[in-house]
């Protein structure tokens, strides 16, 4: 308990390495480039959608994922469609990519 985290909490605490946190930062940018055709109109949708990749992303990484596209893919795979403005083709497109 020194470090501040309860043996009770339900959220691990992770520590990455510098790589890994390059890594990560690949990943996110991939996954934000990715909803260039999503339509978020207003900072608040901007924000949530970049807060949920980040989540999904530290997630991945925290459970040893290490693959860049495996990151990106599951970020995007992990968000609502309407959240990304996407129709139902386009969250088709971005679930096959993902899985390349």
């Amino acid at each position: 308990m020194a470090d501040g985290v309860r043996p009770d909490d339900r959220e691990a605490a992770a520590i990455f390495e510098p790589d890994v946190i390059a890594l990560m930062r690949k990943a996110f940018d991939a996954s934000w480039s990715a909803l260039a055709f999503a339509r978020l109109d207003d900072e608040n949708d901007i924000r949530t959608t970049r807060e949920a990749l980040a989540k999904r992303i530290l997630e991945g990484a925290a459970g040893g994922e290490r693959r860049v596209p495996v990151l990106s893919g599951d970020a995007l795979g992990a968000l609502e469609p309407r959240r990304a403005g996407a129709t139902p083709g386009e969250t088709q497109w971005r679930i096959s990519r993902s899985a390349s």
